[in-house]
């Protein structure tokens, strides 16, 4: 008898373990799933602002609800696989800005439950010619979104790209500059085309040696402007 309720008992216990386990899985599925929404609004919310008021096509940014990767959307609701540069870069822009919201919004409620780590600051971000494909308004609009919408963005960019639309909103907002100079021994260079400016002074971006100060050939070096 002894032994029956003994394996009775355990058997109910066994029972209420898998009752709860599945509860649990129950639970855990629900929470995934709404933290999963929550990630969706935030960084939907962030490309909707960014892209949706820039573009003059009548596109909209989208973010899928399970990948939460970004396309652009057509008025009639399908999914635009063709997309210009300007509109590229925008859109890759305004993902990399909605990353950088959702960080700081999860930061935010981690503190509202009580739940204290460390700063989930924003990420770094180097962005290499983010503005050769795109035309000078597209230029403009992707240059305003850049200053404040994450903590450190480093910017290297040709000299071809440096033009008005792009000077006059980024150029404000430098902390540090830098210039890649070369150093060479060719006669047929011009010091006028490979200058700058920078608020209000000329930058080269070439320096013509004569034989006597160079010998093996062109050479580059990167310094900080001061």
């Amino acid at each position: 008898r002894l032994s029956a309720r003994s394996n009775m008992k355990e058997e109910q216990t066994i029972q209420q373990c898998h009752l709860y386990a599945k509860n649990l899985e129950e639970r855990i599925k629900k929470s995934i799933e709404s933290l999963k929404h929550s990630f969706y609004e935030i960084m939907q919310a962030s490309v909707s602002e960014c892209y949706n008021s820039v573009v003059t096509d009548d596109t909209k940014a989208s973010i899928h609800r399970e990948t939460l990767l970004p396309s652009i959307v057509s008025p009639q609701g399908e999914i635009v696989k063709t997309i210009g540069g300007g509109q590229r870069q925008l859109l890759v822009m305004t993902h990399i800005i909605s990353l950088c919201q959702l960080r700081k919004e999860l930061h935010r409620q981690l503190n509202d439950f009580g739940i204290h780590v460390g700063k989930l600051d924003d990420q770094s971000f180097f962005f290499d010619s983010i503005f050769a494909p795109t035309d000078d308004e597209y230029s403009k609009r992707i240059a305003q979104l850049l200053y404040g919408k994450a903590r450190q963005v480093l910017l290297l960019l040709a000299s071809q790209q440096w033009h008005d639309n792009i000077r006059n909103v980024v150029e404000p907002q430098v902390d540090k500059l830098y210039r890649i100079i070369l150093n060479t021994t060719k006669t047929d260079l011009k010091e006028e085309d490979y200058v700058v400016k920078f608020k209000n002074k000329r930058i080269p971006l070439i320096n013509l040696l004569n034989h006597n100060q160079i010998n093996d050939g062109a050479f580059s070096q990167i310094e900080e402007i001061r």
